[in-house]
């Protein structure tokens, strides 16, 4: 149940990749997210089923504790690192490809890092929505080092 939670899981991680771009649809991403929820799901309980069965009946609640603390931990963790990524990157993404555009100035900057709304209230073909866009999908690739025109 374990590996089959953790492969669907996986599924949905692989299938996010074409989804997080700029010509994925709704759809998709409603579909990753349920597939990773529900392979999410599937491994959560087989981690903490197969700990409590490995222990005596008074360690149960004990084990239990500690599964859920060690998944908040990496929870936290991935944030974290998360959180880090986008600041440090989205900003200059975000410049590269918004900020030398007619009437652009760092207030309309710092108003699209800070919200993903403020993005959607552009036209679909305004050149400051594409850039945005652009900007987040390089952000969204900033693990494999590759720039634009690279790929």
């Amino acid at each position: 149940m374990l590996f089959t939670g953790l492969m669907v899981r996986l599924l949905g991680v692989i299938l996010m990749i074409d989804a997080r771009s700029p010509t994925g649809t709704t759809f998709q991403l409603i579909a990753c997210q349920v597939l990773q929820g529900i392979g999410g799901g599937f491994a959560s309980i087989a981690v903490q089923v197969s700990a409590q069965a490995a222990v005596a009946h008074i360690d149960v609640a004990t084990v239990t504790a500690m599964v859920l603390l060690l998944t908040e931990v990496g929870n936290s963790v991935g944030s974290a690192l998360a959180a880090g990524v986008w600041a440090t990157y989205m900003p200059r993404e975000l410049s590269k490809h918004v900020g030398g555009l007619p009437g652009v100035n760092q207030t309309l900057l710092d108003e699209l890092f800070g919200s993903i709304m403020d993005i959607t209230l552009y036209d679909e073909g305004d050149p400051i929505r594409v850039g945005a866009v652009l900007a987040y999908q390089d952000v969204m690739c900033v693990t494999s080092r590759k720039t634009r025109a690279e790929r």
